[in-house]
């Protein structure tokens, strides 16, 4: 499975693919807590897990940075997009715009 600056962008209703950028501001104050990333990423965390970065971007998306070495997971990728797009759905953003890459 390739990973390169991959959008996340499926919807789990099935909708048709919207990328919707949303405003960092928006992002920081529902995302910005780094309790919010602890719990959600519990265990996936390097060196343990293969999650070396995250972060909210000035263009409007969260991102995720991966180990180079870590064998790309389409499972681990899907759980992570539905705990973030879950936790934003409570907190106001339905649709969440969510980057996947490798760490440089």
């Amino acid at each position: 499975m390739e990973l390169h600056n991959f959008k996340k962008t499926v919807s789990l209703k099935k909708t048709p693919r919207i990328l919707l950028l949303l405003s960092e501001a928006k992002l920081i104050s529902v995302f910005g807590k780094k309790k919010v990333w602890d719990e959600k990423l519990e265990g996936l965390f390097a060196p343990e897990g293969p999650v070396h970065g995250t972060g909210t971007s000035n263009k409007g998306y969260l991102y995720f940075k991966f180990c180079r070495e870590w064998e790309a997971s389409k499972e681990v990728l899907d759980e992570i997009y539905v705990q973030f797009s879950e936790y934003a759905a409570k907190n106001g953003i339905p649709e969440l715009p969510v980057v996947f890459k490798w760490a440089d």
